[in-house]
């Protein structure tokens, strides 16, 4: 089961690096935004699973307008003359730091369980 999410990182790595990519400074907002929408949804996902309600289209669709919605307030600030991409961040961490809360507090829950399970039998 986490063999081919192990794959796929190893095989970014090693893509990341023998293939450098510059990224334009006019798109580092947007880049900034996406890839942290990218980590939001994963995240998202792994709280899901760990609560044991995950469903794949609502993963991916929740992740797909998050993306939309997040990159248009980037574009609509930039032509405003509005930093609105800072209010995009500070939603997307406050998020993502949400979820890893979640996923801490519902490992060591599952962790506990297990352990008193074990002493049980």
């Amino acid at each position: 089961m986490w063999l081919l999410p192990v794959l796929g990182l190893c095989a970014g790595v090693v893509l990341g690096i023998w293939l450098p990519l510059e990224i334009p400074v006019a798109y580092s907002r947007y880049i900034a935004v996406a890839v942290l929408v990218i980590l939001d949804g994963i995240l998202a996902g792994l709280v899901q699973g760990l609560n044991e309600n995950f469903d794949p289209f609502s993963f991916l669709s929740g992740t797909g307008v998050t993306f939309v919605f997040a990159l248009l307030l980037v574009y609509i600030g930039e032509h405003l003359g509005v930093e609105l991409y800072l209010a995009v961040l500070l939603a997307l961490g406050f998020r993502i730091l949400n979820s890893v809360s979640s996923i801490h507090s519902l490992t060591v829950h599952k962790f506990k369980r297990r352990s008193c399970e074990k002493r049980e039998k």
